[in-house]
């Protein structure tokens, strides 16, 4: 029999504890240790251990929310400092460098990589829950880079919001010498890729360490106006939210 479950915990004698608020509240008064049940937060003070409980000394530390990253795009961890995109403007770059080298992600060890890269250094800022938008989908693709990428997270024992995206139309600004794995794909592909994961992955709870949300790449260059309406509703329509870039 386990003693102690999963998850139940006291983090002692921190020297701060900061509870995400504003203003005086900013630092807990009362006690800065914090008790743990079933990976949920049940009392914050001066607190006693109890018969079995894991104890974590956490003396000249403090104590503070996760931050989280709300947007990323974790294969492009490994596409930092190419020389080819030095001092480029956005749009620029982008044709000179997510767009050609998305060739080299063509295996999946290459994305786990990346993303394994890319979720540490996010862990070392003090990242515990991460929105990756995963755009790099095209039709054919030898593996299944979504199941990929909740795995590396998984490992590390962060919670992943996978921005779903990906484009049906191609961008004459950056993809007029695309590789394939740049192609774009039908609105029906889109779609139902993105329910697919929903099904797989999603969940809505509030303790949810898996999330999807529908986010094509970039409207309008990455896909049609009238597409952007059907893909609302969708959205709508599996309980998920909708994501993009702005510009």
């Amino acid at each position: 029999m386990n003693e102690n479950p999963a998850g139940d915990l006291l983090v002692h004698g921190a020297a701060h504890l900061w509870t995400g608020e504003r203003g005086a509240a900013m630092r807990h008064a009362g006690g800065t240790d914090l008790r743990v049940r079933g990976g949920v937060i049940t009392a914050i003070g001066t607190l006693t251990p109890e018969p079995a409980e894991r104890v974590i000394d956490a003396s000249g530390c403090v104590l503070y929310p996760g931050w989280v990253n709300t947007h990323h795009h974790l294969f492009q961890s490994l596409l930092k400092g190419i020389p080819a995109g030095i001092d480029l403007p956005l749009v620029q770059w982008l044709a000179a460098v997510p767009v050609p080298y998305r060739r080299y992600f063509d295996q999946e060890q290459a994305l786990r990589v990346a993303a394994r890269v890319g979720l540490v250094e996010l862990m070392l800022s003090g990242c515990t829950t991460v929105c990756d938008h995963q755009y790099h989908f095209y039709p054919g693709m030898p593996y299944d880079a979504s199941q990929a990428l909740f795995d590396e997270a998984g490992k590390l024992g962060l919670r992943l919001v996978l921005a779903r995206g990906g484009q049906t139309m191609a961008r004459d600004m950056t993809d007029v010498q695309a590789p394939p794995e740049v192609a774009p794909v039908t609105v029906e592909m889109f779609l139902e890729s993105v329910e697919a994961d929903v099904r797989r992955f999603h969940d809505p709870g509030p303790m949810a360490m898996r999330r999807i949300v529908s986010a094509i790449t970039t409207p309008n260059w990455s896909c049609r106006p009238e597409e952007l309406r059907l893909m609302a509703r969708e959205a709508r329509r599996l309980g998920i939210r909708l994501h993009s870039h702005l510009s």
